[in-house]
């Protein structure tokens, strides 16, 4: 569907400028090429909404110049009042975007899984088996990567989920996509995955920590239980990788490289 291809480019747009105060010539072209592409998408998706929305148009009034082509409303249903929905779209128009929504958020959570999974086996595979400054670098390098995909996975849920609650409101759908704290997005162990691990002997320099460091750690505070992440028991999840490793092909760890090829 058009919509979910320029929904797609607007948030890696978003992601990717996120966080960047200068861009290099190379990445401001990129930048600009890629708004192009969007702003091309925009035009094409404009016509075929006004047949399934023609009352949209008076609410879109005249976008200002200074609006980057990423952050410009696309005036689905979610986005408007019931009142305006109402009189703006076809019937059912809105159940078709709740579909799309809840197909949004049960994709979104099977990536932060794979990915959350993901992360946790390089870290693991770092901590035990990397040492220098050069492969701890690669190692570093490639654990970012991984915390960009799912950085990026998390906002799409949390769109989406926000775009149910537009269209449905508090309801029973909540039960199975609650909303996505922080707190949330740990490993099946419950446990926060970084790459600096304090219960680690060995530094994120890979270099053994020193015995003041290590007698510190055996200060520390013990478990009494853990409680995992509703993302892995939700209905319909349970079994899919709870205490599994990942499947086949989603990752491989060697030595002097990691490679990760997920999202």
């Amino acid at each position: 569907m058009l919509e979910l291809l320029i929904i797609y480019i607007r948030r890696r747009l978003r992601s990717d400028m996120k966080g960047k105060a200068t861009l290099t010539a190379h990445q401001l072209s990129e930048i600009q090429r890629r708004r192009t592409s969007l702003s091309r998408q925009i035009d094409r998706f404009r016509p075929l909404q006004l047949v399934y929305m023609p009352g949209v148009k008076r609410l879109m009034g005249d976008v200002g110049k200074d609006v980057e082509v990423e952050d410009i409303k696309l005036w689905l249903p979610s986005e408007m009042d019931a009142i305006s929905r109402a009189a703006s779209c076809i019937p059912h128009l809105a159940d078709t975007e709740v579909q799309l929504r809840k197909a949004q958020c049960a994709d979104a959570l099977s990536k932060i899984r794979n990915l959350v999974r993901a992360k946790t086996h390089v870290i693991q595979f770092r901590n035990k088996n990397v040492r220098g400054q050069r492969p701890n670098t690669r190692a570093a390098g490639a654990i970012s990567r991984l915390e960009q995909k799912l950085s990026l996975a998390v906002e799409i849920y949390r769109r989406a989920h926000t775009a149910l609650l537009s269209l449905l409101g508090s309801g029973e759908w909540e039960n199975n996509l609650k909303v996505l704290r922080d707190e949330d997005i740990r490993s099946p162990g419950s446990v926060e995955t970084s790459i600096d691990d304090p219960n680690d002997t060995i530094g994120p320099n890979g270099k053994k920590k020193t015995k003041k460091q290590i007698e510190a750690l055996s200060k520390g505070l013990g478990e009494s239980r853990r409680i995992i992440s509703w993302i892995w028991v939700a209905e319909g999840l349970v079994g899919e990788g709870a205490d599994t490793l990942l499947n086949e092909g989603e990752y491989q760890l060697v030595p002097d490289r990691i490679h990760t090829d997920i999202y």
